[in-house]
């Protein structure tokens, strides 16, 4: 019904009590929600939480949005996305956590040691592996944080975490 309205038209369908031009308004921005997700968090564990935040984003911007502003809503929704995602990132609920030590010694458990012998023969000389590895499979840091740190690209960190990950299960299955 209203497939060829502009968002400004949308917003004032929503304005006016219209539910289909929200759920309109829901369908065209749900792609870019998944896209945004999947380009920041491209683990399947946790997304489903981060894409209902990004609908909460949507419901909020549609809300506040001022129709009279020199932004498009496309681009209001598009920052207001990114910084909701990066915070919710930035929490403790999205890092990996990896045990590698014993409770009761604190030292390394018998399978954490053959892991790490297991690592270094494949990547003893890989100084990426070897910091993905470090600081994010063993000391639990976000992909996103050591990134920033190291100013290495977030998906370069991405792919070679995946690269660990299935060669050592390669091995250990």
């Amino acid at each position: 019904m209203y497939l060829f309205y502009n968002d400004y038209e949308l917003l004032y369908l929503i304005n006016e009590g219209e539910t289909p031009a929200l759920k309109m308004i829901f369908r065209k921005y749900e792609h870019l929600i998944y896209t945004k997700v999947l380009e920041l968090y491209p683990y399947g564990d946790k997304s489903d939480d981060l894409v209902q935040e990004g609908r909460i984003v949507l419901f909020n911007c549609i809300k506040n949005y001022i129709v009279d502003s020199e932004t498009s809503f496309y681009t209001y929704f598009l920052v207001s996305l990114k910084r909701k995602l990066g915070k919710e990132l930035s929490l403790d609920y999205y890092k990996p956590v990896y045990s590698f030590r014993d409770s009761a010694d604190n030292s390394y458990s018998f399978e954490a040691q053959i892991m790490d012998k297991l690592f270094y023969q494949l990547y003893g000389n890989d100084k990426l592996a070897i910091l993905v590895y470090k600081e994010n499979i063993q000391r639990g840091i976000s992909l996103l944080n050591i990134a920033e740190l190291y100013k290495i690209p977030y998906l370069r960190l991405v792919r070679k975490k995946d690269i660990i990950v299935q060669s050592i299960k390669k091995y250990i299955d």
